[in-house]
């Protein structure tokens, strides 16, 4: 009986961490360290192999040698939107990407496998020496280079998905930031609203702006039809939504000024509210958990590297951590485009600068004072390039 239990504990401690914010509930719950090298053959999360298309090598550093990143200073000689993108993007080598053992940076990925469209683009930095986790979003609607050998593709950073999956979102999010992102962990909204279900809802702080907004939502209304559910949504504060009430909460954004300033903040309230939830949460929904979503689930991390994360996770009290939310590009980072779509033009040396900071406490990034940004450029000539915002 107590080996069955030690089995479930263990599974769901991996299948907890996969998700990301589930693993502070494994932590608070499990108050003991257990080997977790039995349970690699029992675990059936879904790990992919790099994206072949992709310009890009991971080389991973010898545990025993120094970390060397070499400072970067912007290239110089862009005079429109494409060739700034793509210099910055194409000026990325592995010793370039900032680095440290104190941090491990998670990217979150969250969309419509039918769309092909990462609508949450979430980098979760957990940094040991500050005993901080900063979710940093990153707006659908920049504008990017896509790092696609033998191709010159631009487009919303949400589109890179469908050119080459979760593993080319990691690497553009690489490259225009300049960090080391170690996972990537890919998740549906089907997985979205069940794991909301299971735990018996969340609550939130809700609008009467956004209740409505929420239940006008098509995709809303679409869902409630085909689970036969009552098509409201509750406000005020701390109202408990169900799975299908939280995913179009963290999806409207057109019932806002700001839209996508205001979707990335609901979305960090999201998971913010999921991490407490999930502190409470029992060993049955743990293990329902487990098994009906681990299928759900994408990730670049072998399972060895999981079980070493998870052991850290409780080892490291990760649960305790503060959480600091943030939303990328910030609003001098940025630059609203209307041509044929509307995206956000990004003076991303700027972002990563500041990115790198927030996460490490220092940059690698050499600003310049009389720097031409890619903003400078747009408000100036508004060439584009090849691109075509």
């Amino acid at each position: 009986m107590e080996k069955s239990k030690t089995n479930k504990v263990l599974k769901i401690t991996l299948i907890a961490l996969i998700v990301l914010v589930l693993v502070f509930a494994a932590v608070v719950v499990f108050r003991f360290v257990i080997p977790l090298t039995k349970m690699y053959n029992e675990l059936e999360v879904q790990t992919e192999a790099p994206v072949t298309q992709v310009e890009y090598v991971d080389v991973t550093e010898p545990e025993d040698e120094p970390e060397i990143v070499r400072s970067l200073s912007e290239l110089r000689s862009a005079d429109d939107l494409s060739t700034a993108l793509r210099e910055w993007s194409d000026n990325t080598e592995q010793d370039v990407l900032m680095k440290s053992k104190k941090v491990i940076n998670f990217l979150l990925i969250g969309g419509d496998d039918h769309q092909e469209l990462a609508d949450v683009l979430m980098l979760v930095s957990l940094n040991k020496d500050t005993k901080k986790i900063y979710l940093n979003s990153i707006m659908r609607d920049s504008y990017t280079y896509i790092p696609i050998k033998n191709k010159e593709i631009y487009g919303k950073i949400n589109s890179v998905y469908m050119y080459g999956g979760a593993q080319l979102v990691k690497a553009t999010v690489e490259r225009n930031f300049k960090i080391d992102v170690d996972y990537y962990v890919s998740v549906n909204y089907d997985m979205f609203m069940d794991i909301i279900n299971t735990l018996g809802g969340i609550q939130l702080d809700v609008q009467e702006y956004e209740a409505r907004a929420v239940m006008y939502d098509q995709l809303f209304i679409d869902l409630a039809k085909r689970f036969d559910l009552e098509a409201d949504c509750p406000y005020g504060e701390q109202v408990t939504l169900n799975g299908i009430q939280a995913l179009t909460f963290c999806r409207i954004r057109h019932c806002d000024v700001d839209a996508d300033i205001s979707r990335t903040r609901r979305q960090r309230q999201f998971i913010s509210a999921l991490i407490d939830r999930s502190k409470s949460v029992t060993m049955d929904q743990l293990d329902q958990i487990l098994d009906q979503f681990s299928a759900y689930i994408r990730t670049d991390a072998s399972k060895s590297e999981l079980a070493q994360l998870a052991s850290q996770a409780i080892l490291n009290h990760w649960a305790d951590y503060e959480i600091v939310a943030n939303t990328f590009p910030q609003e001098e980072e940025r630059l609203d485009y209307n041509g044929f779509s509307w995206v956000w033009i990004v003076d991303y040396p700027l972002a990563a600068y500041h990115m790198q900071n927030l996460i490490y406490g220092e940059s690698n990034i050499i600003l310049e004072e009389d720097r031409v940004s890619v903003i400078d450029i747009m408000q100036r000539t508004g060439d584009t390039g090849v691109a075509a915002p």
